[in-house]
């Protein structure tokens, strides 16, 4: 069984077949009737308007390999055809200059994306794209230098409900997957345990270098980002993680963890990673991160919890995390800092009360710590 859909892109119609290639195209504007005919079935199998807004105008299943044809059946002619058999060209197409992409599946989605990225550009989306789907988004990296290549969202959501990571971004075959950008992005899940919102999968020898994420808001599942491998000189700028069952942020690199590697200067910037019910940042073997800002509020086993990794913290603010906002267990590199920080104990959460702003018991002399304050506790 084969499904079609008629796609409208701007002005241009696609016949799309599965969602992964389309068999035929035409350009029309106006109000009037179509419709598709099955000549081996002898029947029409489809109709639409014009004036039918879409992006899918009409649909159909067919267990017919023969030949197809499109009606403009108010001025009586034929506007496209097509067989079968025939292969098609790779759907979807990137969008018509000065138009934005509306996909209406994972695998639309998906096919989108790694054209973007295989090409060298963002893809933008129409930000009233909505996609509710259950199949997992997997994207591949290719190595474009300087030249910044991925998805802008515009305020789009992807709600996911299926199992395991809802998108998955993972290095190509090349050592330097550079420059990849995923911005203004909504992923939703369905409080399904052992799912992830977002996971970078980055297997040693390959590495992800300079990834940019911004404006990435992430809710509802098991653990909302999991970055694991290789991953050096990235920003991840206001990355709004809540309502997750386990952590917010989890960082691991190492042998101890699925995927072997080493992650080396992150910079978390004003992240809120909050009301989760684990830790709202946990590090367990990563090597230098810095966290500048934000906020951690209600996060049940704590704001950060860095096992190994965290450089600097300067400057968030944390509420009624745990029983205390920072546990800093061993120290990255040189040693770690905290400071301007401030934490308040003002209700009794899951996991609480907050009594200490930083619970430090890693080797002596490893903290620096200067301007934190507490309310209603201490600050070590």
């Amino acid at each position: 069984m084969t499904d079609y859909a008629i796609v409208k892109n701007g002005s241009t119609y696609y016949v799309v077949r599965d969602n992964t290639s389309f068999t035929a195209s035409w350009t029309y504007s106006g109000s009037d009737s179509f419709i598709v005919y099955d000549w081996t079935a002898n029947a029409a199998v489809a109709s639409w308007t014009g004036t039918d807004a879409g992006p899918t105008v009409a649909s159909f299943s067919t267990a017919n390999n023969g030949n197809f044809g499109v009606f403009d059946a108010t001025a009586q002619g034929q506007v496209a055809a097509w067989a079968g058999t025939d292969s098609g060209q790779p759907w979807p197409v990137p969008p018509p200059a000065g138009q934005l992409f509306k996909p209406t599946s994972a695998a639309q989605l998906q096919a989108a994306w790694q054209a973007a990225i295989a090409a060298g550009y963002i893809l933008h989306l129409d930000p009233t794209t909505a996609i509710t789907d259950s199949t997992p988004i997997v994207v591949p990296g290719v190595d474009f230098g300087q030249q910044p290549r991925g998805l802008n969202g515009n305020g789009a959501s992807f709600n996911y409900t299926g199992t395991g990571a809802a998108v998955t971004l993972q290095p190509g075959p090349s050592n330097n997957n550079r420059g990849m950008a995923l911005t203004n992005f909504h992923i939703q899940g369905n409080n399904t345990a052992g799912t992830t919102g977002l996971y970078f999968a980055v297997d040693s020898p390959v590495a992800f270098y300079k990834f940019t994420g911004r404006d990435i808001y992430v809710d509802g599942f098991g653990v909302g980002i999991r970055v694991e491998g290789n991953f050096f000189e990235s920003l991840l700028d206001n990355m709004q993680v809540e309502n997750c069952s386990g952590d917010g942020i989890q960082v691991a690199d190492g042998p101890a963890n699925t995927i072997a590697g080493i992650i080396s200067n992150v910079t978390l910037l004003t992240p809120n990673l909050s009301r989760n019910g684990g830790y709202g940042l946990h590090l367990s073997t990563a090597k230098s991160v810095d966290v500048r800002g934000g906020s951690f509020i209600n996060d049940v086993k704590g704001g950060i919890f860095a096992e190994q990794g965290e450089r600097t913290i300067d400057g968030p603010n944390f509420e009624n995390c745990g029983t205390a906002a920072i546990t800093l267990s061993a120290a990255a590199d040189a040693g770690c800092t905290v400071v301007n920080c401030s934490g308040s104990n003002t209700a009794t959460f899951p996991g609480g009360p907050m009594t200490k702003l930083i619970n430090y018991t890693g080797a002596a002399g490893g903290l620096y710590q200067a301007g934190n304050q507490m309310y209603a506790g201490t600050v070590t």
